[in-house]
């Protein structure tokens, strides 16, 4: 019994391991070619181009810029996005933003967008036209 276990053991390929005189190397697989387009529809790629940011959902005012909450579809969800604009010496000024943020609904990524657009206001005001 111990003897035929032992040959079992032997018999079964282990990779590129010399066993006694004989040198037992894998058995040779056949490689298949998978193509990037099946990645990416099961892992959610989806298209190579996104939409980018869409129409305004909500504006408001807030220190005198303009907030325009244009949060789009990606992936299922909707993406964080918005303008913040604001006149300065007779010419519109624009800053747009995307957040790597997504939310389920359209409501909650305007929500979001609009709570980060006064972020963005209160910590560098008119630095981020520049």
């Amino acid at each position: 019994m111990i003897e035929d276990t032992r040959k079992l053991a032997l018999s079964l390929p282990l990779g590129d391991f010399s066993v006694g005189r004989f040198s037992m190397s894998p058995p040779p697989y056949r490689s298949t070619v998978i193509p990037m387009s099946f990645w990416k529809s099961l892992l959610g790629g989806g298209s190579a181009k996104s939409p980018g940011p869409g129409k305004p959902v909500r504006e408001i005012e807030h220190n005198g810029y303009r907030i325009a909450a244009t949060p789009y579809p990606e992936a299922g969800q909707f993406q964080v996005a918005g303008v913040i604009t604001k006149e300065v010496a007779g010419a519109v000024r624009q800053h747009k933003f995307v957040r790597a943020d997504r939310f389920g609904s359209l409501e909650e990524a305007a929500d979001f967008a609009i709570m980060k657009g006064r972020q963005i206001i209160d910590q560098q005001g008119d630095r981020i036209f520049g």
